[in-house]
């Protein structure tokens, strides 16, 4: 069987040589599947309809993974967007080749360097999580590569300035996807910031602010990486090629830009797909999508994978775990948004949210969404929290369980080759957080009060602040309790608490 790669596309899909030949025009930070599942294959949109012509350099920052991949295959993968979408099916598959070449950063930084000096370069494309908008202690532009993100991406600007001499019509357009508020904003601050520590040129420090577009961008579309083998081999058989790259999304996609006229003018490729938005206010777009999507992902994470559900999909169709994330939504985080945002499109969009979890074909793992799961319920629950408590007078009884689970599902047992692991109802799984560490001495105190006192009371998890409310410590330790005793059948408990809930 044939392998994708640039050969098959131009047999299969009469891709013309001038596709291959467009300049490389987006640097992209992250080889992930969100990158590739939405802003690249619109990237691919543009460069078919003959809208953009622009190719992208993706650069590998972190040491794991491989490129062996990426390298058989010419940079070439299959997306698969299948689910439902305004209560129809559909399914179609999207060969993409806009990437040109992938970068091991650790192994040949001097080539994204060379990059930074194009004159075809326009774009920079990132998606590092909330934990890579930061700065490093020992941050330097002179590493090889830079240790942080906003490092790398300081060299690659202070680079592009002098190899130019400060020329102001080579600035890029910069569009971070990291689902923090303000990302742009945020981003260009911490270069602004590390650019004076090191003591750069002011006149560098002038053309970083004045010459470079840093957007404040959202980005919404559930990818979910390689699906599962049986699937990949019915779909290795219908599509007639092997693809080690294919990944999987929702048909659904959501691109919001903040910009005006002359940022549309240098993204072309944004007029490829309906779902790019460019204007000059995203804020509503973030907020429900920060709010009713990911920090609703994020609040149900651990107590669904200690339910036993390993998929958004199968939690979600749970007659009672279904029942538990719509009350939740509803009564709970819908109230507790701005009172500027329109509760009837609130409705809507929550509506459209758990249609896109009820999604059969879509394998979202709960331990992918762990990812970095202390910083993402710092950074997307607590503010919910805060505001439904400030609204409401009280706590809300659905996302302090789910709260709950998300501490229990931090019970560190130990650690491994593979790293920090928990254990629970006989399965081990790994965690993958940078607050591992702390999580581990946590659980080694005498018991759950302890445990939450020192959650409630650890300052690293909330930005140098304690974190606590009138009776929520109560509240935690007594659902703890629940989910410690009674491992095998959780979802027992949680269905007997609905039925309670109900009944009063």
């Amino acid at each position: 069987m044939d392998v994708l790669n640039r050969n098959y596309l131009i047999q299969h899909d009469q891709i013309p040589t001038s596709y291959w030949n467009a300049p490389e025009r987006v640097l992209q930070f992250g080889t992930g599947v969100l990158l590739r599942g939405l802003c690249d294959c619109v990237i691919d949109e543009g460069n078919k309809k003959g809208i953009f012509e622009g190719r992208i350099v993706v650069v590998k920052s972190t040491s794991q993974g491989s490129l062996e991949a990426f390298e058989q295959q010419d940079n070439v993968y299959t997306l698969c967007m299948r689910g439902r979408q305004n209560g129809s099916v559909s399914e179609s598959f999207q060969r993409v080749g806009a990437i040109s070449r992938v970068i091991d950063a650790t192994l040949d930084w001097s080539a994204v360097l060379q990059l930074a000096q194009s004159p075809d370069l326009e774009i920079v494309l990132s998606n590092t999580t909330e934990m890579g908008l930061r700065l490093e202690e020992k941050d330097s532009i002179l590493e090889n590569p830079p240790h942080s993100f906003p490092a790398k991406l300081l060299a690659v600007l202070h680079t592009r300035y002098q190899a130019f001499q400060g020329d102001p019509t080579k600035g890029l357009v910069v569009l971070p996807t990291e689902l923090i508020d303000h990302n742009g904003h945020v981003l260009r601050q911490l270069l602004v910031t590390l650019a004076n520590r090191l003591g750069l040129d002011l006149e560098f420090i002038k053309w970083l602010n004045e010459a470079n577009y840093f957007c404040d961008t959202l980005v919404d579309r559930i990818v979910s990486g390689t699906p599962a083998p049986a699937i990949s081999a019915k779909w290795q058989d219908q599509l007639g090629y092997k693809d080690s790259l294919l990944i999987v999304s929702e048909p659904y996609l959501l691109w919001a830009i903040e910009g005006n006229e002359q940022l549309a003018h240098k993204i072309q490729f944004a007029k490829a797909h309906p779902g790019v938005i460019i204007q000059e206010d995203i804020s509503l777009f973030r907020t429900l999508k920060l709010r009713l999507l990911n920090a609703f992902h994020t609040i149900n994470c651990g107590l669904a994978w200690l339910c036993g559900f390993t998929t958004v999909y199968e939690a979600a169709s749970e007659a009672w775990f279904g029942y538990f994330m719509e009350k939740m939504l509803h009564r709970e985080l819908i109230p507790a948004l701005p009172d500027a945002i329109d509760r009837e499109q609130a409705k809507d969009f929550a509506d459209k949210v758990l249609e896109r979890f009820k999604n059969p074909f879509l394998n979202h793992h709960w331990l992918d969404i762990s990812f970095q799961y202390t910083t993402k319920m710092q950074t997307r629950c607590v503010p919910l929290l805060q505001s439904y408590i400030d609204k409401q007078g009280k706590l809300p009884t659905s996302f302090v369980f789910g709260m709950a689970g998300f501490i229990y599902f931090m019970r560190i047992k130990g650690q491994d080759e593979k790293g920090w692991f928990g254990h629970f109802s006989g399965k081990r799984y790994y965690l993958r957080d940078d607050f591992a560490p702390r999580w581990y001495e946590i659980w080694n105190l005498n018991d759950l009060s302890e445990v939450v006192r020192a959650f409630l009371a650890e300052q690293s998890f909330w930005l140098g602040t304690s974190f606590d409310f009138p009776g929520l410590e109560e509240r935690l330790v007594g659902f703890l309790s629940q989910i410690q005793d009674k491992e095998e059948n959780l979802l027992r408990v949680l269905a007997q608490n609905e039925a309670d809930a109900n009944t009063h």
